[in-house]
């Protein structure tokens, strides 16, 4: 509440301030007036129960909703297709209040990577729509990343245009203007605009257009004179359809290439088809793009893994840092070795780094998943991807063997408090541990056991049975009968440890989802169960997921047809993973087909009906 004060002007005006909680709910909360409706997982939390991620969520969510109270319900939508005015504005208010709370880099790092896997995907995707869609068959599916995340997004890149004593005052007029109505999109924009006598006219673009966008870098030198050319299209549209240029700002760096020093940061703004900018320097520089993940584009920029690997040791922005390194390993996945020189001498300069912040060593340690890689992929070769982690993740962890137990053996007393410098610890122990596991020694079964036995907080428990999950299923089933026993009957812990059986990376997963299933505290018709559960399987274990056989695909459609007799809403939501069936080989392509086909040939209901339909035509 201070916060938002504080920030926007804004205060609450009730007298009372009223929640419910509630363990069974389809959404993660909800802003009605006078009464925030939340789902239990994100309003409950203490330190023997609840991980920082729990912690975090809490107070996102908690945020989310509150700042519903002026950005939603004091002036609220004209009608439904104007959804991302309050929902792509409101997430982009409670980053901005988890970002203060905790850490920049990391949130934009975290909401980066639900871009570029899950919403780029939406983008490329049979219900590719634009953050203020023109049409809908069921309301339920319209509560899409696209609206949520790129809408927050895009309210950013007007942060960013505007400066944000701009978007202060484009806040203030909207306010002023608005209050106590129900209005549009349009209306923000024209309040944004007229606050700073600036024309937006090319920026509202973004509202009426889906698609990702391509942003293509080509660079020469010229004399003392730099000279960058940038292009933008939309080549995921379709190729009958008109695209508009978008208004993209595009933050940039500098470096020297002799000394890694930073000669210049800036933003360019992309406003045509294609435009020219001139950096006159006078010595070799790096360019470093896209800067705290300025504008939500695929980059298309050709830089070897020298130069990432350069970027991601000089420069200035820590978001910067961090993704030339998740292209490094996208770099080396791709190319099919079982090992990467720059990736092991890379992870080994961190680790040993003692000046490094503690946040930004463990991101740039962190191994990245299947989704992050795929993401690079024309044609997903899931063999090669889940091969080329597997073994590099493990060529890291031989190399760093001795620094790994090192900075492990420091990190065993970490404070309990949620606090940034503690999660930081947590955060980086974790990692390392993840690397350990790979190891599969009996050294490091050992000390995983040994971790998560003296743990004094639900992070360090669950870090430890991730890592055990990794390194030895009949471990893991231990130490899960182990908390079992301990947290009887509480359904938040229940769901952490569902979550890893989804992801146990053995054709025994199957059997163990049924084994867990038959819970005495699993209810297969709660939302949260079977998130936990089968969500993680389809989302999380992408190996076992997109087997060749074609098994995880069958269990998908058994499970939404059993889900959708009684919830339609997360039924729909679960299908996801089958519709992105074109980014596949001509095997899996088919066998996915053939799945959406049999869901199509059932009763299914209208929420189920709009996407599989969608996905088939």
């Amino acid at each position: 509440m201070a916060w938002d004060e504080t920030t926007y002007g804004l205060e609450y005006d009730l007298d009372t301030y009223m929640i419910v909680a509630v363990d069974f709910f389809n959404m993660g909360a909800m802003e009605n007036k006078g009464l925030n409706i939340f789902n239990s997982k994100y309003v409950l939390a203490n330190q023997l129960t609840a991980t920082d991620t729990d912690y975090h969520g809490v107070e996102a969510v908690i945020a989310h909703e509150y700042f519903h109270n002026w950005t939603g319900n004091r002036v609220t939508c004209r009608d439904w297709f104007q959804l991302s005015l309050k929902e792509g504005l409101t997430v982009f208010r409670d980053q901005q209040f988890s970002a203060d709370m905790g850490s920049e880099v990391l949130e934009r790092i975290k909401h980066a990577s639900i871009m570029r896997t899950h919403q780029f995907a939406e983008d490329a995707g049979p219900m590719a729509h634009s953050i203020r869609p023109n049409k809908v068959i069921e309301m339920n599916n319209f509560y899409t990343v696209t609206v949520y995340d790129k809408g927050a997004e895009v309210i950013r890149m007007l942060h960013s245009l505007l400066t944000a004593s701009g978007f202060r005052k484009g806040m203030d007029l909207y306010f002023k203007r608005h209050d106590g109505q129900a209005v549009t999109c349009d209306d923000f924009i024209a309040a944004m605009a007229d606050a700073n006598t600036t024309d937006l006219t090319l920026f509202k673009n973004w509202y009426s257009q889906a698609g990702t966008p391509k942003v293509k870098i080509d660079t020469a030198m010229e004399g003392s004179s730099l000279q960058i050319r940038i292009s933008q299209s939309i080549p995921s549209r379709p190729t009958t359809e008109t695209t508009l240029p978008l208004m993209i700002p595009i933050q940039y760096e500098l470096l020297s290439k002799r000394t890694g020093a930073s000669l210049k940061r800036g933003t360019w703004t992309l406003t045509q088809t294609q435009n020219d900018f001139n950096e006159l320097v006078n010595e070799p520089v790096e360019l470093v793009l896209f800067e705290n993940f300025s504008a939500p584009v695929a980059i298309d920029y050709l830089q070897t893994n020298e130069q990432l690997l350069f970027i991601a040791k000089h420069a200035a922005d820590p978001f910067c840092r961090w993704d030339a390194i998740q292209r490094v390993w996208a770099n080396e996945v791709q190319s099919g070795r079982s090992s990467s020189d720059a990736l092991n001498s890379f992870a080994a300069t961190v680790i040993q780094d003692e000046t490094l912040d503690t946040a930004i060593k463990a991101e740039l340690l962190n191994i990245p998943n299947f989704d992050s890689i795929s993401q690079h992929y024309d044609v997903i070769d899931v063999e090669q991807i889940v091969a080329g982690l597997e073994n590099i993740s493990m060529s890291i962890a031989q190399f760093i063997e001795t620094d790994l137990f090192t900075n492990l053996g420091s990190l065993q007393n970490i404070a309990t408090e949620y606090e940034p410098s503690n999660v930081a610890q947590r955060r980086l122990k974790q990692i390392l541990l993840g690397y350990l596991a790979r190891l599969k020694t009996a050294k490091a079964v050992e000390f995983i056991e040994q971790a998560f036995k003296s743990a004094q907080n639900m992070t360090e428990k669950m870090n430890a049975l991730d890592a055990a999950r990794v390194s030895d299923i009949a471990l893991l089933q231990r130490l899960l009968a182990k908390m079992d026993d301990t947290y009887q009957g509480n359904t938040l812990v229940l769901d952490k440890m569902l979550s890893l059986i989804g992801r146990v990376d053995s054709e025994q997963v199957f059997e163990l989802m049924t084994q867990w299933s038959q819970h005495p505290s699993f209810d297969e018709k709660n939302p949260n169960r079977i998130r936990a559960l089968y969500g993680a399987f389809i989302m999380g274990n992408q190996k076992h997921y997109h087997d060749v056989s074609g098994s995880g695909y069958q269990f998908l459609v058994d499970l939404l047809l059993k889900i959708d007799q009684f919830n339609p809403q997360v039924a729909s939501r679960m299908i996801v993973p089958l519709m992105s069936f074109a980014r596949y080989d001509t095997k899996r392509s088919e066998l996915m087909t053939k799945s959406l086909q049999k869901l199509s040939d059932n009763s299914i209901s209208a929420d189920l009906f709009e996407k599989v339909t969608a996905a088939l035509s």
